[in-house]
């Protein structure tokens, strides 16, 4: 166990301390009884439990002098981020004097989506005074000062885990989850999936499609997806996870408590019966034995067997949770109502090529990245709005202007200030370039300042241009930066003399004339750009999201799929169904995203002009091929958790 102690700031005490004799004195001239001396609150010591680094599943824990106020710890007050000021994902508990920050748990088998990334530089945040907005105690006491500290996490290996070790009490082997039906079957539809628990978390780089396999009474073989869908660090009661797909009541799932859930998808649709699903090892290793001895020679020589390589899933600790009793099982395939032959269409949104480069009228674009989710994408440099709706004139002299939605009109020439310095246009919804946009303010350079003499430094937009807007009289401050939080948009001309940066949450779309400084002082960061338009993107800049929501107003992100299916004839379409970050209704088709006030919809288009979105492709008339139409809203305040999209299934009768 290694502790970081922290002392206790002299200079800063020595300055309370003074400033609190003066105070006193001048109340005691005055005939007012002296005040005792202030009290601070003073951070002791942070702890992390593994000295080769930080697991990627361990809590960081910081003791304090004194119980902590909950309301003063913030994802602004306790910080945890890269070297590339990526802020790690999860979330901060409260518990007296102590302040725990719990790490996102990792799902992946590459073991890099989790709150903590592996062999990754990390800086540990705290705000203290002289800031306002710092941690302090429930007395109002502040933390006497703020700190940081350098982390590193684990870097995997043959000889090093990846997960702190649990090694308090032995796990309970994967089950079947939720139980059996009354009449003791584990049932589910020809498009479900198998779902195991665990009481203890998983490590997901043990788990591996190729190990998993369905089998029928009569030995034919299906081969599964298997993906972890919960990893939590203790067992709990849970609803079920909104991306799970089995028939059944769903309050069974409240009635065990659970840590992991791993699921398995067969690969193609299953036709009613029975089923058992086994543990297929794949992999052979040679072992040494006993050796032998050769009469000839009088020589032992080895005997090298090979042997099948353990591939059974682990916990986190490295112990085996598989127990041949789920082997034991059969599964039962019910056909769910329907009859007739049937295809499914099932989209993940872990591939690009599905998505219509069509833009849709909306304040911007959804972000379908390949990650598997559509989501918004939204770069804290869109500003707070406070100019609302704004239309560009002949004029715009401000150097910083924040705007809900920003229109430079057609017909219209809008010279932008001419003084030395950033000029910067700032959108939360879309921003339309349909006139002429016009600088003259001399020449700039594309080296920003906090990067001389460390070229290899990476900024968040945000800290570049507050970097810019410090010292806006030094040469390499001289750019002009459009932001958009939705689509930025040039149908007209852009034609500035200094570097020009194109930002956008969602699209970048240009069709007009764009001209910068020089032909290499075009820089774009975010998806899109235009055709006989060089820009360059910058790769010492990243694209940092907000913490807090900034909007003003509502706004909505949306995004279409090309035609579904790829080939084949649709006689009927007999369902459609979408998983995201809530599901629960609210309205005709909206779901609500918990806590964050934002809504997605997925409706369906025909081919053909004109044709309605409806809510279910079974409505979509005539039948035949149809587009997906992913539509997220965002509503303005708390946190910055806009709502996601990550699959979209359905299915559809062939013409024969």
């Amino acid at each position: 166990m290694v502790l970081w102690s922290l002392p206790r700031s002299r200079q800063v005490n020595a300055v309370i301390r003074s400033l609190a004799s003066v105070l006193a004195g001048v109340l005691g001239a005055c005939g007012q009884p002296a005040q005792p001396e202030p009290q601070t609150l003073r951070l002791l010591q942070v702890r992390p439990e593994n000295p080769l680094g930080v697991y990627l599943d361990e809590e960081l824990v910081l003791h304090f002098s004194a119980p902590v106020d909950p309301t003063s710890v913030t994802h602004a007050s306790v910080q945890v981020v890269d070297a590339a000021g990526r802020t790690a994902r999860g979330r901060i508990v409260v518990e007296g004097a102590q302040v725990r920050f719990e790490p996102a748990p990792v799902l992946a088998a590459s073991l890099v989506d989790g709150g903590f990334a592996p062999a990754t530089e990390y800086e540990l945040r705290v705000v203290g005074f002289p800031a306002l907005d710092g941690v302090r105690s429930v007395d109002g006491a502040p933390l006497v000062s703020s700190m940081r500290l350098s982390l590193r996490t684990v870097q995997p290996g043959d000889d090093r885990r990846a997960f702190r070790p649990r090694l308090e009490e032995r796990p309970r082997p994967l089950r079947f989850f939720p139980g059996p039906s009354p009449d003791g079957r584990w049932l589910m539809g020809p498009l479900d999936s198998i779902y195991l628990d665990c009481d203890a978390p998983l490590d997901p780089s043990t788990i591996v499609d190729a190990n998993y396999e369905l089998a029928d009474d009569i030995g034919r073989t299906i081969a599964v997806r298997a993906r972890v869908l919960e990893n939590a660090a203790r067992a709990a009661v849970r609803a079920r996870p909104n991306k799970a797909r089995l028939v059944g009541d769903a309050d069974a799932w409240r009635r065990e408590p659970r840590a992991a859930l791993l699921e398995l998808t067969p690969l193609s649709p299953l036709v009613p019966g029975r089923y058992s699903l086994r543990l297929v090892p794949r992999t052979l290793a040679p072992r040494m034995n006993a050796r032998l001895s050769c009469a000839p020679f009088g020589l032992p020589l080895p005997l090298v067997t090979l042997e099948v390589r353990d591939t059974r899933p682990l916990d986190t600790s490295g112990r085996p949770v598989w127990d041949r009793a789920v082997s034991a099982v059969a599964v039962t395939v019910l056909e769910r109502g329907w009859e007739g032959p049937r295809n499914l269409v099932a989209e993940d949104f872990l591939d690009t090529r599905l998505r219509s480069p069509v833009a849709v009228e909306a304040d911007g674009t959804a972000a379908w990245r390949g990650d598997g989710r559509v989501t918004v994408r939204f770069p804290a440099a869109a500003g707070d709005g406070r100019a609302g709706e704004l239309v560009l004139t002949e004029s715009a002299a401000s150097a910083d202007l924040h705007s809900v939605r920003l229109l430079q009109p057609a017909g219209v020439t809008t010279r932008l200030a001419s003084q030395a310095g950033p000029v910067v246009l700032r959108s939360q919804g879309s921003l339309r370039v349909a006139g002429t946009l016009m600088r003259q303010a001399g020449a700039g350079a594309l080296v920003d300042p906090a990067r001389m003499g460390t070229p290899d430094t990476t900024l968040s937009l945000s800290a570049w241009l507050e970097a810019l807007q410090a010292a806006p009289a030094a040469p390499t401050s001289n750019w002009t930066i459009l932001v958009a939080g939705g689509d930025l948009i040039v149908e007209g001309r852009i034609a500035v003399s200094t570097p020009l940066l194109l930002v956008a949450g969602g699209m970048i779309r240009i069709s007009g004339e764009v001209q910068a400084g020089g032909e290499d002082q075009i820089l774009r960061l975010g998806d899109g750009g235009g055709a006989g338009v060089i820009a360059s993107v910058p790769e010492w800049l990243v694209l940092d999201e907000p913490l807090l929501n900034p909007l003003r107003q509502p706004l909505t992100w949306v995004v279409r799929s090309g035609l579904i299916p790829q080939r084949g004839v649709v006689r009927e379409w007999l369902w459609g169904n979408a998983f995201g970050s809530s599901a629960t209704p609210r309205g005709t088709g909206l779901y609500t995203r918990p806590g964050s006030g934002g809504t997605w919809r997925v409706r369906w288009i025909g081919l053909g002009a004109g044709q309605p979105a409806r809510l279910d492709p079974r409505f979509v008339t005539p039948p035949g091929p149809l587009q997906l139409q992913i539509e997220l809203t965002v509503q303005p305040g708390g946190v910055w958790d806009p709502p996601w999209v990550d699959r979209v299934e359905a299915a559809f009768e062939e013409q024969q």
